[in-house]
């Protein structure tokens, strides 16, 4: 058997859960504000407000990079959950 025909499907109300989770129950999410707006089998969209607090640079007002790598680290905790439920 090989690893697609394993594999559960996901209701998407079951994804739409699991990112509530991460954006209400993990502190650190709450922290940086991240609201996951689509997740689906192709996309991932994930926002949040630019805060003073969030700047790394303050000459120029740039996002501080860990926002950015924690976004992403994120990101792929998420759909590595998702992953797996499907099986």
């Amino acid at each position: 058997m090989d690893s697609q025909e394993s594999a559960r499907e996901v209701s998407p109300q079951a994804i739409l859960d699991a990112a509530r989770v991460f954006e209400e129950r993990i502190p650190f999410n709450r922290v940086l504000g991240l609201q996951f707006e689509k997740l689906d089998e192709s996309d991932v969209v994930v926002r949040f407000e630019m805060r003073d607090e969030l700047v790394g640079n303050f000459t120029r007002g740039n996002l501080h990079g860990g926002v950015i790598s924690s976004t992403l680290d994120v990101v792929g905790g998420l759909v590595a959950f998702i992953s797996l439920l499907k099986r």
